[in-house]
């Protein structure tokens, strides 16, 4: 009760999908309209679609009110029947084996994080929209991997991690479709972390970085011995184009996966493919690469370089560069 005489002022949120408010009234439990406890000040601003009116006590409110006709051309993006205004709002929406396809190119300013349970999966059709987005950055020890010299920060546009898979294609008649991190103040652009026990799978559309557009990170731990149930992430590569202008696809740590079977992978300065064989937390030893098919090259450099302790198996594809493959270590 507000007391005598005076009015308590309520808030409502509606969002801003909401136009306009034609009334508030008093309605009983059922939904009934019921007389006395009128409404005063009825305010509603469309800008924040924020709504506040007076009322003499607390009850049961009737809010009537019209819904903004969305354009067709707004919508970003769309799963089953449902449309949405960004590729975040429908990334944070989408749920086990359903796809998210893009109608319109989208630019987000802040970057994505992909936590997967219980072997989910979902599938990006880029179908032929381009998705640029800006760097997160990402702590490795936060996230299940371990670090002899404590929290490592790194930053990815987008960050795939748990127990899960996502599935990249491009459906379109076209195949422009395009993911791609976007340059900021940090300087060196990385698309696509692939963490824990996830899986990305790519078989159409382009993944593209200013440095690299994919980073494998497995255990980082610098025991030779790799303790049982370390993640193992893995990304395969069966169509597409992965394009870096450093490095396409790098691997760090133990157990990280990479298996090509079709496809571009290009490193436009210096690798298409490439290991770390640094002795520190991000170890490249033990990795693995498996080339079937597809296509490997660096236009200024190695197409290749393994410097790890890796196992590199090859039966198939091309690979090109200045140098086809380096090994060092």
């Amino acid at each position: 009760n507000a007391g005598e005489g005076s009015r308590a002022t309520i808030t409502i949120e509606l969002g801003q999908s909401v136009q306009s408010v034609q009334s508030v009234s008093l309605v009983d439990e059922n939904g009934a309209p019921v007389s006395g406890n009128a409404v005063e000040n009825l305010h509603f601003d469309p800008e924040t679609g924020r709504l506040t009116f007076d009322v003499l006590h607390f009850s049961r409110y009737a809010i009537k009110y019209t819904t903004k006709e969305t354009p067709e051309s707004d919508y970003v993006a769309q799963i089953g029947n449902r449309k949405y205004m960004s590729f975040a709002s429908a990334l944070a929406a989408v749920q086990n084996g359903q796809t998210i396809v893009m109608l319109k190119n989208d630019v987000l300013t802040k970057g994505q994080t992909i936590t997967f349970k219980n072997n989910e999966s979902f599938t990006l059709d880029l179908n032929g929209q381009t998705i640029s987005i800006a760097e997160t950055e990402f702590d490795f020890t936060a996230n299940g991997t371990n670090s002899a010299n404590g929290s490592i920060p790194a930053r990815f546009a987008i960050v795939v991690n748990g127990n899960g898979t996502m599935y990249i294609c491009d459906n379109s008649t076209n195949k422009l479709g395009r993911l791609e991190s976007k340059n900021n103040s940090y300087g060196t652009t990385k698309t696509i972390l692939v963490n824990g026990n996830a899986v990305v799978n790519v078989n159409s559309g382009t993944i593209a970085a200013d440095y690299a557009a994919f980073y494998v990170v497995g255990y980082t731990g610098l025991e030779q011995i790799v303790p049982e149930n370390s993640p193992i992430p893995s990304l395969n590569i069966s169509g597409g184009k992965v394009v870096g202008q450093q490095i396409g696809v790098a691997l760090k740590g133990k157990t990280a996966t990479v298996n090509i079977s079709g496809g571009e992978i290009v490193g436009t300065k210096t690798y298409g493919v490439s290991t770390n064989g640094t002795t520190d937390w991000y170890d490249g030893g033990h990795c693995r690469i498996n080339i079937s098919g597809g296509t490997i090259k660096s236009e200024n450099g190695l197409a290749m370089y393994l410097p790890a302790e890796a196992i590199t198996e090859i039966t198939g594809g091309t690979i090109e560069g200045s140098t086809g493959i380096g090994v060092k270590g």
